[in-house]
């Protein structure tokens, strides 16, 4: 489980969160798309 604080959105509209994940069992991106 991650828990992501102090994400402001000043704008409504598609937004688009990339993420780079890394950790001893390897690493991964992720793209989370966010219509506000």
């Amino acid at each position: 489980c991650y828990r992501i604080d102090g994400v402001k959105f000043t704008m409504s509209g598609l937004w688009q969160l990339h993420f780079a994940i890394s950790a001893a069992a390897g690493s991964d991106t992720v793209v989370f798309n966010v219509l506000l």
